[in-house]
């Protein structure tokens, strides 16, 4: 369970994360490197999709995910 000292600790944790998932079967998460975006997997990504679920997102503050507040 969550526990929040103030509105603002709420609100700095449900800023928007951009994601993308595609393919069927079992999950596979692919983790970009560092200072990278989702983008970084687009070559190889339709390939692992044809046999997997494959998810990648933006970290917090870079792509199309939002930065924290602070």
């Amino acid at each position: 369970m969550l526990v929040f000292q103030d509105d603002s600790e709420r609100r700095s944790l449900m800023q928007r994360l951009a994601w993308q998932a595609d393919g069927a079967g079992q999950p596979l998460i692919l983790l970009a490197p560092t200072l990278c975006t989702r983008l970084h997997w687009t070559a190889i990504a339709p390939a692992l999709a044809e046999s997997a679920r494959v998810i990648s997102w933006d970290y917090r503050g870079h792509g199309e995910s939002g930065a924290p507040a602070d």
